[in-house]
This record gives structure tokens, C-alpha cells and sequence, in this order.
């Protein structure tokens, strides 16, 4: 994230140095986990796609009965 005008010339620096820059927890980290939404964030975010494509039908008249049915 940080630009390489900046990163460039200290980088060089350190590996002119022998140092493996990518073995340092400041340029490289691991990601970080995070949890998934809960069973109720997956009923709401079902609903709201639902009410999203009944608008679409509604407004296009295009069949969205498939898509609906992944839902379930």
C-alpha cells in the first residue's frame, strides 16, 4: 500500500544489505482471518436479492422465477 517512490529506495537499501525484505512482517504479513455471516445475515441478504429481483421483473418483465428459486 505504500507508493514505490517511497518503498523503492528503502527496499534497495535493505536487500543491498542482504536482508530477505519479503521475510519481514511489515512488508509481508499473513492475512488475517475473519469470520463468515451468521445464519441470520444470510436470511436478511436473501431477502433483500429477493425484493431486488421481484423490482427487476416487476420493472423489466423479464422471468427472474430461476434465480428466485436459488434462494431457497
Amino acid at each position: 500500500m505504500t507508493p514505490g517512490i517511497i518503498k523503492g529506495p528503502i527496499v534497495k537499501s535493505l536487500q543491498s544489505r542482504g536482508v530477505n525484505v519479503y521475510k519481514l512482517p511489515v512488508l509481508s504479513s499473513k492475512r488475517k482471518g475473519r469470520e463468515g455471516p451468521s445464519e441470520a445475515d444470510m436470511v436478511a441478504m436473501k431477502e433483500d436479492v429477493r425484493a431486488d429481483l421481484d423490482v427487476l421483473e416487476e420493472v423489466t418483465g423479464f422471468d427472474v422465477s430461476i434465480w428466485s428459486a436459488g434462494l431457497q
